[in-house]
């Protein structure tokens, strides 16, 4: 699945975060990744049923398939917000699926990425 940019947010400042900074907003981070589990999940069993009912020859499921793809694109969008949220948290979402967001920081001077990963 393909994440745009972010959109609609406000922008943070940048800033370098510390471990223990980030352990702060862990509860944050897992209750966002578990939406966006959830909505990746429901968005690619209906696009499956989208595909099936597009391939088939009866006219009602023309209706059902556009039905079908309303909710996929909303389930999406739904993502794409929690990614904002992530974002405006300090974060960078690297792979929703392992559930992986990194964070600027630094180390002895030097900008590095500190990375945290759901599980």
């Amino acid at each position: 699945m393909s994440i745009g940019p972010c959109r609609n947010i406000n922008v943070p400042k940048k800033r370098y975060y510390k471990a223990y900074e980030i352990d702060r907003i862990i509860p944050k981070l897992e209750t966002i990744l578990d939406h966006i589990r959830t909505c990746k999940g429901r968005a690619d069993e209906l696009a499956t049923k989208a595909l099936n009912a597009a391939q088939s020859q009866k006219t009602t499921d023309v209706a059902h398939t556009q039905v079908l793809k309303s909710q996929v694109e909303f389930l999406l969008s739904a993502v794409q917000d929690d990614v904002d949220q992530i974002y405006a948290l300090g974060g960078v979402a690297k792979d929703l699926d392992e559930g992986l967001v990194d964070f600027p920081g630094r180390l002895e001077g030097r900008e590095i990425w500190l990375c945290w990963k759901k599980g």
